[in-house]
């Protein structure tokens, strides 16, 4: 991963740039002003603390791709970007469970190698919505123990 990749300022000079305030952008995504600080402020804070959903908010705010932002931070790692259809996107569940399924590992063995608990897999094959609840490096991490395309589980919407 890239350490050098600051998206959190990144965030900052588009909010600027757009003459938005900190106080809007936050509301706006669902986050306190003390959180949309820390992920300006913080390089990994939008990777490591926020949920997908509200990571997707900001940057439709700012007009920023998430996918593109993701490819940034995870440079060199191959991520190809992914805009998906809603059949697609509301199907992510089955997409892992039949990742999961194939490589015949159970929901715990998915939990230890993706670094989340067995319950986060569950809500993860049984609803579309739960990924977005999630942060992102816990998705990319899932994604890389199934391998499979990170770009299929975040997809620009």
């Amino acid at each position: 991963m890239s350490r050098d990749f600051h998206f959190g300022k990144i965030l900052q000079e588009k909010r600027l740039q757009l003459g938005l305030s900190e106080e809007y952008c936050a509301e706006m995504s669902g986050l306190n002003i003390s959180c949309h600080y820390d992920v300006e402020t913080y390089g990994d804070e939008f990777f490591d603390n926020i949920s997908l959903g509200t990571a997707r908010r900001l940057c439709r705010i700012l007009n920023i791709s998430i996918m593109d932002a993701i490819k940034g931070y995870l440079s060199p790692v191959e991520v190809v970007s992914r805009s998906c259809s809603d059949a697609q996107f509301y199907s992510r569940n089955d997409l892992i469970m039949n990742a999961r399924l194939a490589k015949k590992m159970s929901e715990e063995q998915l939990g230890d190698a993706g670094g989340v608990e067995e319950y986060v897999i569950l809500g993860l094959e049984w609803s579309p919505d739960y990924i977005e609840s999630m942060v992102i490096m816990d998705i990319v991490d899932i994604a890389a123990a199934l391998e499979l395309d990170v770009g299929l589980l975040i997809c620009d919407r």
